[in-house]
C-alpha cells in the first residue's frame, strides 16, 4: 500500500497491525528492519517510503524518526532512544547519555558477531537474529558475552539486518569467533561500563570517552611494543592488547603515567631532549591531535612530564605552548649559559653525583637533573676546587710534594674532568692544614736545636710523606713548632726527638737493582707491579722521585717472593726447562699476573707448581737470551 492510500485513510500516525517486540541493546534500524519483514515490505528503504518514514534520519538515530517509529510498533519511544546511537552534530554521536566524537563505526562496515547469531538462529536465547548497538561502536572489537573479534562485513551502506543476513548468512556457515583472553578486555569492559552507568569512580570518567580509548591504546603501543612501533603494522589483537595494557598502568592515577613514563626515557634524557626518540608513536599521536580540545588533558599530562624530565630552553615550543623559562640545564647548557669551566664542573658533577664517567673515560654522562636554581650554588662550590698549582701555592710545597702526598692518601684529590688534571678541594687541604695545626705549636723564633722536616726525612733516610704520615698519626706535638703560617716548609721538631717518630726501627728497604736480581725480574716488571701497588716504594731522601736512589720495602719484596715467582727463577729453582714450561702453561692458558712483550711473566708459585713437573730435565737453553 503506497502513502497516498495510508493518507486517504487516515491511518499514518495509527499503529501498525503487525509488530515485532523490542529486544535488549537493539538499535532502531535494526528494529525497523525486523518490522518491515513482518508487514510484508520487500525491504527496508521500501517500507518507509511507504509509511512515509525518514530512512536516513533512522540510520542518524533522530528524534522525530524514532518518535514516528514508536508510533508506527507501538514500542516505547525512551526505549528506541537509549538503545539507538543517534547523531548531535560536529561529528559527535550518542549513546545513553554519553556523547562522544568519532565513536561510530564506518556505515559502509557492517560487524557482527558470530557466536550470538548462531544462537539467535538456534533459538537458545527465545529470540531471532537482531543488530546489537555495541557492535556499531568502534572503540569496541570483541563481544563482550562470548570474548570473540566482531566480523566486519561490507554492507555497501546498508541498514536492512534482515535482508543482510538472508543475504550472507542464511544456508551459509557463520565465521568461526577468534576468542580472546579476558585480561585483554579491560578497556573495552570499562567502555561498556562507562556507557550503562556513566561514572565508574575512575578519574577517566570526566574525559571524554573517545579520548580515553585513544589515550590508552597509544601509551599501550609505546610500552608494549615500543617507540618506533608503526601504526598501520598492527592488527587488531594488538590494539587490543595494546588498550588493555594502557588501560592497566594509567587507571590507578596521573601518577603512575610519571612513574611508567620515567622508565621508558633514555639513560641521558637529562642531557639531550630526547622525547621524539623515547615516546616516539606516542608523541606523534599527540602531535596529530595538537590542535583537538578534547586531548588536551593527554597533552597537559605529557607536557608536565617533559618540562620536568629534559633540558629545554626557554621560548620552546611544546604542543603549542612555549616555555617561558629554562627549568633544567643539561651539561652543555650550563657550561654555556653560565660560563662554567668545563673541566672543573665535570670534576664537580660526578663527585656530587650529577654525572658518571664511561668506562672510565673522561667522557661525563649525565645521571641526575640539574635545576636552574641550583647554578649558583654549584658555582660557589666549584670556587672551592684547585687546580694542582694552586693548591700546591695554598700549602707552600713544590708540586712533586703535592703529588707524593696525593699518591699516599694524605690529600685526596678530585679526577679533573674532560683533561684529567687533578682538582684539589678546598675543605681537603684545610682539613690537611688543621692536622698540622693539631700537632704543633706556634713560635716565634725557632728553637736552635729544631730541626726542619726536609732535613729530618734527609738524616732519617725516609721520603718526606713517610715522615709527614708519621707526625700526623702519632701524638707528639710537644716538640712540633711551626713559625707563620702551616706549611711544610715552616714546620720543624727537635732532633733528639727524631727517634721518637720510628721507635721499631725504619726499613732501610731493598734497592731496586738488588731486587731485579734477587727475584730474576727487569725493571720494567718491577714498575709495573709498582704501580700495582704490590711493591711500597721507600724513598731514601730527597728528591722525590729519583730512580737512581729508589728503594722498595723489604716485607712486600719478602711478601711477594713467598706468594709469586718469575717464570725465569722458577726453572732455575726446579731445574727444569724455560721452554717446556712455557708450552704448558701456555697449554692450560694460565695467564700471568703482568702482561707485555718486555714484563718478566710472573705467576702464582702454587699454580705453576701444578703445572710444571719438577722431575723435568733441564736442557742447554741459553736462560739469559731466552726472553719470555
Amino acid at each position: 500500500m503506497c502513502v497516498d492510500c495510508w493518507k486517504r485513510r487516515g491511518m499514518m500516525n495509527s499503529q501498525l497491525r503487525l509488530t515485532v517486540p523490542l529486544l535488549p541493546d537493539e538499535t532502531a534500524s535494526s528494529y525497523a528492519s525486523r518490522l518491515a519483514q513482518r508487514n510484508k515490505a520487500p525491504n527496508l528503504h521500501k517500507f518507509c517510503a511507504d509509511l512515509g518514514l525518514a530512512y536516513q534520519g533512522l540510520r542518524l538515530g533522530g528524534d522525530a524518526a524514532l518518535k514516528q517509529l514508536s508510533r508506527l510498533s507501538g514500542a516505547p519511544f525512551e526505549a528506541l532512544r537509549l538503545q539507538t546511537i543517534a547523531y548531535v552534530g560536529h561529528r559527535h554521536y550518542q549513546l545513553r547519555n554519553v556523547t562522544a566524537r568519532r565513536m561510530f563505526q564506518t556505515r559502509c562496515l557492517f560487524r557482527f558477531c558470530p557466536k550470538c547469531l548462531e544462537e539467535d538462529e538456534q533459538g537458545t536465547n527465545g529470540t531471532v537474529p537482531y543488530a546489537r548497538n555495541f557492535w556499531e561502536l568502534e572503540g569496541l572489537r570483541c563481544c563482550a558475552r562470548h570474548k570473540c573479534f566482531l566480523v566486519e562485513l561490507n554492507s555497501a551502506g546498508s541498514v536492512d539486518f534482515v535482508n543482510l543476513y538472508k543475504d550472507y548468512f542464511m544456508g551459509q556457515e557463520i565465521p568461526k569467533e577468534n576468542l580472546v583472553k579476558p585480561s585483554d578486555l579491560l578497556l573495552e569492559n570499562y567502555l561498556r561500563e562507562r556507557i550503562d552507568k556513566l561514572q565508574t569512580g575512575m578519574w577517566f570518567d570526566d574525559i571524554p570517552i573517545h579520548a580515553v580509548k585513544a589515550f590508552c591504546e597509544y601509551f599501550g603501543v609505546l610500552t608494549l611494543f615500543g617507540p618506533r612501533t608503526r601504526r598501520s603494522n598492527l592488527s587488531q589483537l594488538d590494539w587490543l592488547r595494546a588498550g588493555a595494557h594502557g588501560f592497566a598502568q594509567l587507571c590507578k592515577g596521573k601518577k603512575c603515567f610519571y612513574d611508567v613514563a620515567e622508565t621508558l626515557k633514555s639513560p641521558n634524557a637529562f642531557a639531550v631532549d630526547r622525547r621524539r626518540d623515547d615516546f616516539g608513536v606516542f608523541a606523534d599521536w599527540l602531535h596529530d591531535q595538537k590542535k583537538n580540545s578534547e586531548y588536551a588533558f593527554a597533552r597537559d599530562l605529557f607536557r608536565a612530564f617533559i618540562v620536568d624530565t629534559y633540558p629545554l630552553a626557554a621560548g620552546i615550543s611544546i604542543y603549542g605552548v612555549a616555555l617561558k623559562k629554562r627549568r633544567l640545564h643539561s651539561i652543555l647548557s650550563a657550561i654555556e649559559e653560565a660560563d662554567l669551566n668545563k673541566s672543573i664542573f665535570h670534576a664537580y658533577l660526578v663527585e656530587n653525583g650529577y654525572a658518571r664517567r664511561i668506562d672510565g673515560y673522561y667522557r661525563v654522562i649525565q645521571t641526575k637533573q640539574i635545576l636552574v636554581t641550583d647554578i649558583p650554588v654549584m658555582k660557589v662550590e666549584m670556587t672551592k676546587l684547585l687546580r694542582a698549582g694552586q693548591a700546591a701555592e695554598q700549602l707552600n710545597l713544590t708540586s712533586r710534594q703535592l703529588r707524593v702526598l696525593k699518591d699516599e692518601g694524605i690529600i685526596k684529590s678530585l679526577d679533573g674532568g674532560s683533561k684529567g688534571f687533578p682538582l684539589y678541594h678546598f675543605d681537603e687541604l684545610n682539613a690537611f692544614v688543621d692536622k698540622l695545626k693539631k700537632v704543633s705549636r706556634p713560635v716565634a723564633v725557632v728553637p736552635s736545636e729544631a730541626i726542619s722536616f726536609a732535613k729530618a726525612a734527609v738524616r732519617l733516610s725516609v721520603p718526606l710523606h713517610v715522615l709527614l704520615k708519621r707526625i700526623i698519626t702519632q701524638d707528639i706535638r710537644s716538640v712540633i713548632y711551626r713559625v707563620g703560617a702551616c706549611s711544610l716548609n715552616e714546620l720543624y721538631l727537635k732532633n733528639d726527638h727524631l727517634k721518637q717518630l720510628f721507635p721499631n726501627g725504619i726499613d732501610q728497604g731493598v734497592l731496586l737493582c738488588d731486587v731485579s736480581e734477587k727475584l730474576a725480574l727487569n725493571r720494567t716488571a718491577i714498575a709495573c707491579l709498582i704501580r700495582m701497588r704490590v711493591f711500597m716504594v721507600i724513598q731514601k731522601a730527597e728528591p722525590i722521585g729519583c730512580v737512581q736512589r729508589k728503594s722498595i720495602c723489604s716485607k712486600s719484596v719478602e711478601k711477594f717472593d713467598s706468594e709469586f715467582v718469575s717464570l725465569k727463577k722458577f726453572c732455575a729453582e726446579q731445574g727444569v726447562s724455560v721452554m717446556s714450561a712455557a708450552c704448558k702453561i701456555k697449554k692450560v692458558g694460565m695467564l700471568p699476573l703482568c702482561k707485555g712483550k718486555a714484563v718478566s711473566k710472573i705467576y702464582r708459585r702454587s699454580e705453576i707448581n701444578e703445572i710444571c713437573c719438577p722431575c723435568m730435565k733441564t736442557t742447554d737453553v741459553d736462560l739469559d737470551l731466552l726472553s719470555l
